[in-house]
């Protein structure tokens, strides 16, 4: 339902690029047979994230209903198959960059580990990964300068979105109040929007 939706949004507001920038999300089959509308997907963790995050999948057994049986499968598939697990998610990888326009990684060394990840998984042909790989690419480290140091002044610096739900700001300032009656000297600095 929140697919098609977003694809009549897309489609109604004749959007033509549409940044995805959900892990494991579906937006990239909306338009694969579409040459108007681009779909560029963002992965925003080290690949290794995604195989890790599905193994370490827990469910908590006192908390499980039977309306959640699905769940339950999933988890049984993936402690019990690992292996047929990681597949999984290198087909996911697979079809969401061969689906893509383009297909952006947060470093060069994330290239070369989904490419690995594929060729294990896949046997892919020479041209196969040249193809997946024309489709990758990593965004710069936008710090082009060493840091220089002008005061002695010790400083904690968190840097990224003011947000609670999803950067633990909240978990992050409840340990510096702690943290500040202990280290006296030192000084935390938060950056960001």
């Amino acid at each position: 339902e929140n697919l098609s939706y977003l694809k009549q949004l897309i489609c109604t507001q004749d959007f033509d690029i549409v940044l995805n920038q959900g892990v494991a999300s579906l937006v990239y089959r909306l338009f694969d047979a579409d040459a108007k509308h681009k779909v560029i997907n963002v992965l925003h963790a080290d690949p290794a994230w995604l195989f890790q995050r599905r193994r370490q999948m827990d469910i908590p057994v006192a908390a499980w209903r039977p309306s959640q049986w699905k769940s339950l499968l999933r988890y049984l598939y993936i402690k019990l198959f690992p292996s047929l697990s990681d597949k999984k998610v290198c087909r996911m990888l697979r079809d969401e960059i061969q689906q893509s326009a383009a297909y952006v990684l947060l470093h060069d060394s994330y290239k070369t580990h989904v490419l690995n990840a594929l060729e294990n998984a896949f046997a892919l042909s020479a041209g196969e990964r040249q193809n997946l790989s024309d489709k990758m690419f990593a965004i710069p480290n936008p710090v082009t300068t060493s840091a220089v140091r002008t005061s002695a002044e010790k400083i904690i610096l968190y840097t990224g979105r003011f947000s609670c739900k999803d950067k633990g700001l909240d978990i992050l300032l409840r340990v510096w109040s702690k943290l500040a009656l202990l280290l006296p000297d030192w000084h935390l600095h938060l950056r960001g929007d």
